[in-house]
C-alpha cells in the first residue's frame, strides 16, 4: 500500500521519471528515480506557487522547513542531497529559491564527481549559489563570499 501511495504522489507532482525501484525506503538516494535540474526547478515553481492539490498550511510548513538563510535583504530556501553514484563518484544537489524584493529566483545546482561531499558540503554549495546570485546581479556585492572574492583596486 505504501508503494502505491508514493507512486500516486510522484504522478500527481509529475516528479522526475517516477521510478521507485528497487527499494521503497531509498529509491530517491540509491534507486532508479531520476530528475533533471530543469525538472527540479519546474517542480519547485509549481510547489511554491501552490499548483499542487495540497493545503496552503502544508505548503507553508515545508517552505519554513526549507529556509537556509534569512536576512533583511533576502530569504534563501532550499534542500541539499548527496548520493553515491559509484564507489568513486558522488552526486550532489542544492535546489531551492531565493526571495528578494518581491521576486523569487529558482535554482538547481547539480554536481557530480569524486568526493563531492568532502569538497562541496551543503554550506559550501549555499555559498556557491549566493556567489552566482551576486555575479548575475540578484544579490548585492556585500554577499560576496570566499568562493567569489572581492576585487581590490
Amino acid at each position: 500500500m505504501e508503494a502505491e501511495r508514493i507512486r500516486k504522489y510522484l504522478a500527481q507532482f509529475d516528479y522526475g521519471n517516477r521510478n521507485i525501484s528497487p527499494a521503497i525506503d531509498t529509491f530517491w538516494l540509491e534507486g532508479d528515480l531520476r530528475i533533471s535540474p530543469q525538472e527540479q526547478v519546474d517542480f519547485l515553481q509549481r510547489f511554491y506557487f501552490e499548483k499542487f492539490n495540497i493545503s496552503r498550511r502544508s505548503t507553508e510548513i515545508v517552505k519554513d522547513m526549507m529556509v537556509m538563510e534569512s536576512t533583511l535583504d533576502y530569504k534563501l530556501g532550499g534542500k541539499t542531497g548527496t548520493a553515491e553514484v559509484t564507489k568513486t563518484r558522488e552526486l550532489g544537489w542544492l535546489v531551492g529559491y531565493l526571495e528578494r524584493e518581491e521576486t523569487v529566483h529558482f535554482f538547481a545546482l547539480n554536481m557530480e564527481g569524486e568526493s563531492v561531499w568532502e569538497k562541496w558540503p551543503p554550506q559550501k554549495r549555499v555559498e556557491l549559489v549566493k556567489a552566482i546570485f551576486v555575479e548575475v546581479g540578484v544579490l548585492p556585492d556585500q554577499y560576496k563570499s570566499s568562493l567569489h572574492p572581492q576585487q581590490s583596486n
